[in-house]
């Protein structure tokens, strides 16, 4: 099972309270809350059992015409955040049918340099048309978009296959990793996409929102079958639910312990190519794992680490992983410089990893 390492959390909301917290979360409303035939609800949505249940009515009480359009929910985070950056929540539907969408996502629009509408996204979403899809997996659209038209579909949009034995009605962890040269989609842990073409740089608010689109609108979405109902009697209602959301900043590590991968993004030094300070501060500090629940794990290591400048590779040879019942295992590692912001920093990203014997 992968463990992902966090920082202390930005953002934090176990949605303990009775009601949701508008110091922190806020509801489109306007001509914003209305899109590709749905009416965002403007009331906020509930809160029960330490979740925030988000809402799906086929009726919409504020419909123009009777039966023209869905009643959904979205809430977004007050503040903004930039890369790096982690966004991660628990979440699941409740007996969902075809044609809705679930979704989680960072998002922001403005106007460009050029007098545009544009926005920047980076999103998860889950189409309900793909649940019961005769297909060798269980797939999910991933988004990324940068500076594009607000009204517009173009971007990098790219179906990934869930992990083995994962039901959406079911608690799943996702999480959008969102560095300034890379984003990283996650799902229980599990990297199922990676993209390095287009990232955004601008802060973006965090997004949850549930929704159907009508016919026109969505064609991926879009289901036949589910249509608005024309009167309260006909009503019918789905819930998608968050048990919780944390951002927080880049991780200080990735580590699979199963696959004997150890991920070290980020390095710091004193002075360019010695990193004697990185080595100490692995030495003093302890680290937070999450596997099914939250251990103390210590790095320690072993041997001085190497910079070839000619090649931007750092060798370390040897670091021990000390886990909670004081195992443990082994690893040599290497990185390759990515980005040098000043003569005392730089940024490594993992370029391989192996167990080596003790």
């Amino acid at each position: 099972m992968p463990m992902l390492v966090k920082s202390q959390p930005l953002f934090q909301d176990d949605f303990e309270s009775e009601t949701l917290d508008m110091d922190q979360w806020s509801i489109l409303t306007g001509n914003a809350s209305f899109f590709q035939g749905s009416q965002m609800n403007p009331v906020p949505p509930i809160v029960s059992n330490g979740r925030v249940r988000l809402r799906l009515d086929t009726y919409n009480p504020s419909a123009l015409i009777a039966g023209d359009s869905f009643f959904g929910s979205e809430i977004h985070t007050i503040q903004t955040y930039s890369p790096p950056v982690v966004f991660e929540a628990r979440v699941r539907l409740i007996d969902p049918v075809p044609g809705m969408v679930a979704a989680m996502f960072a998002y922001k629009a403005f106007v460009s340099d050029a007098g545009q509408a544009v926005r920047n996204e980076i999103d998860f979403e889950i189409l309900t048309n793909e649940l019961g899809a005769e297909d060798d997996c269980v797939q999910i659209l991933t988004n990324v978009f940068q500076e594009v038209a607000v009204d517009s579909g173009e971007g990098n949009s790219q179906y990934v296959c869930l992990p083995d034995n994962i039901t959406l009605t079911e608690f799943n962890t996702f999480q959008i990793e969102w560095l300034e040269n890379r984003i990283s989609w996650y799902v229980n842990g599990i990297l199922v996409r990676e993209e390095t073409e287009h990232a955004p740089q601008d802060d973006m608010h965090f997004f949850f929102n549930f929704w159907a689109p009508t016919e026109g609108n969505f064609l991926d979405a879009f289901n036949a079958d589910l249509t608005p109902a024309g009167n309260p009697a006909e009503n019918e209602t789905f819930w998608y639910e968050v048990d919780y959301v944390s951002i927080y900043d880049k991780p200080s590590a990735f580590i699979d312990l199963s696959a004997g991968k150890l991920h070290l993004p980020v390095v710091s030094v004193d002075g360019l190519g010695s990193f004697n300070a990185v080595l100490n501060l692995l030495q003093s500090t302890t680290i937070q794992l999450e596997l099914d629940h939250v251990v103390q794990t210590s790095l320690v290591m072993n041997q001085a680490a190497t910079f070839l400048p000619d090649t931007g590779i750092l060798n370390i040879p040897r670091v021990t992983i000390i886990s909670h019942d004081d195992t443990s295992v082994f690893y040599q590692i290497e990185m390759r410089l990515q980005q040098q912001n000043d003569s005392d920093s730089l940024r490594f990203d993992l370029t391989s990893a192996r167990v080596v014997t003790p």
